[in-house]
C-alpha cells in the first residue's frame, strides 16, 4: 500500500509539474483578439502576454481565417509583447494575427476571433471608363473611412506615372474640379489621398 501511496504520489507530482512548465511557457494574443476594425496603412499595436519563451518572435496575418500566413515579421527580438504594424492595404473581415517564438514555434497564439480590415479611402467618381470635357466642371467623390479627414486630391494622364495636384488640405469627402484641365488623354486617374497618411489613398 505504502508503495502504492508513493507511486501515485509522484504521478500526480509529474503531472503537476507538467502543467506548470506548460503554464509557465505560454503564448497570449491580446490585441487584436477579435472583433476590432483597422483600417489599411493604418499603424496598430499587435499585443501579447509571455512566459517561459525566448523573447524572439514571427508575427504573421491571415486575411483568410487561418488557411494562409503572410509573415509581418521574422525573429525580431521583442521583450516588451507589442509590435507597431503598418495595417495592410486590403479589404477583409475574416483577418487573424499569430505570434509564435521563433525559437519554439509550438509556443503560439493567434486572435480568438476574425476582426476586420477596411480600405480607408474608396474614390466612388471617376471610377473608369468616364468621358469628361476638358474646361467643364465635374464632381470628385469618395468614400473615407478610419482617415484623419483631411485629403489631396491629384490626377494623372499617364495612367498614374506622374500627379499633378487638383486640391490640398481639403476636409470633405467630395471636390467640384472646375474646370477639368485641358490635357486630353486615355490614361487619366484621379487620385485621392489622406494629408497626413498619404499611404491611405485611392484612385
Amino acid at each position: 500500500n505504502s508503495i502504492y501511496t508513493m507511486r501515485n504520489f509522484f504521478t500526480s507530482l509529474i503531472m503537476m509539474l507538467g502543467l506548470m512548465a506548460a503554464n509557465a511557457q505560454s503564448v497570449t494574443v491580446t490585441q487584436p483578439n477579435g472583433g476590432e476594425v483597422l483600417y489599411g496603412c493604418q499603424n496598430y499595436l499587435i499585443k501579447w502576454n509571455s512566459s517561459g519563451v525566448s523573447n524572439f518572435w514571427n508575427i504573421d496575418y491571415s486575411l483568410n481565417g487561418g488557411s494562409i500566413w503572410v509573415s509581418v515579421a521574422s525573429n525580431l527580438n521583442i521583450t516588451n509583447g507589442q509590435y507597431s504594424w503598418t495595417v495592410p492595404m486590403v479589404a477583409s473581415s475574416n483577418v487573424l494575427v499569430r505570434v509564435l517564438d521563433y525559437n519554439a514555434p509550438s509556443k503560439r497564439d493567434s486572435s480568438n476571433a476574425p476582426f476586420t480590415i477596411q480600405l480607408p479611402i474608396t474614390v466612388t467618381s471617376p471610377n473608369g471608363g468616364e468621358i469628361w470635357q476638358a474646361l467643364l466642371s465635374k464632381h470628385i467623390t469618395w468614400v473615407p473611412a478610419g482617415t484623419s479627414g483631411i485629403f489631396n486630391v491629384s490626377y494623372s494622364t499617364n495612367n498614374g506615372s506622374s500627379w499633378n495636384s487638383i486640391v490640398n488640405n481639403i476636409a470633405a469627402n467630395n471636390y467640384t474640379w472646375n474646370p477639368v484641365v485641358n490635357n486630353p488623354s486615355t490614361q487619366a486617374l484621379i487620385r485621392v489621398q489622406d494629408a497626413t497618411t498619404a499611404c491611405q489613398q485611392d484612385q
